[in-house]
């Protein structure tokens, strides 16, 4: 970078901003704005204020719930200095510089560790329990039981984020077997009332999405949690 390059960034992150960008480059996890404050130092408010900025400016993304800041996976190199991807030494899977259909490549960009011995269901289920802010070791431990298919933990976290719920009762309904709701082509619940919806209510089955339709794949591209219920 320039040196006049290098001052903007300096003038632009600083404070609570830059050490909230730090502490997700070290991450390999989505972080909340809890954790953000433990490792970061600043008030809860003072972080807050810091990923409403950096959303704003597309550095970074919420994936849904109040656990899930993460870098945006398509940020490109070039945007920030060089030196900051150094932190991301520990962010083994996090490319920013590319984008692709391929769906490993989108399970990597969420985040998630691909186990090699998994089977290809458990792997999408252990992707999917990420996205929804379930850390570890609790996400390989659900993702490796029988009942947890990926259609299974989507359907229950679009049943969380209507009934905003806290994580901890989350992995209870998956632990505990509770039947998957139905949810549309959305991927939000069946008669989900959100503006992404709204056009469903014409469809004689109100966009209902089969078990058997569901990609993991473009739910990882795709999904977007709704702004309200």
């Amino acid at each position: 970078m320039s040196v006049s390059s290098s001052q903007q960034f300096l003038h632009t992150f600083k404070g609570a901003r830059l050490s909230c960008l730090i502490a997700l480059l070290c991450n390999r996890y989505p972080m909340g704005s809890t954790q953000l404050v433990r490792y970061t130092g600043y008030s809860q408010k003072t972080v807050c204020e810091a990923l409403t900025f950096l959303s704003e400016i597309q550095v970074v993304v919420n994936i849904g719930g109040y656990k899930a800041w993460l870098i945006n996976p398509q940020l490109p190199h070039a945007a920030l200095p060089e030196f900051l991807w150094n932190f991301s030494t520990n962010y083994v899977i996090f490319s920013p510089t590319t984008t692709t259909n391929n769906n490993q490549d989108l399970i990597e960009k969420k985040e998630v560790v691909a186990v090699d011995s998994l089977t290809p269901e458990v792997t999408e289920s252990h992707a999917l329990l990420r996205i929804a802010a379930i850390g570890e070791p609790m996400a390989t431990a659900l993702a490796e039981k029988p009942h947890i298919t990926p259609y299974y933990v989507a359907a229950h976290y679009a049943k969380a984020l209507a009934d905003k719920v806290p994580t901890g009762l989350l992995i209870h309904r998956l632990r505990t077997e509770d039947p998957a709701p139905d949810m549309n082509v959305m991927y939000h619940l069946l008669n989900c009332t959100c503006p992404t919806c709204d056009s469903l209510r014409f469809s004689p089955d109100h966009g209902y999405l089969h078990p058997d339709d569901f990609d993991p794949q473009d739910y990882l591209a795709n999904f977007t949690p709704p702004k309200s219920y």
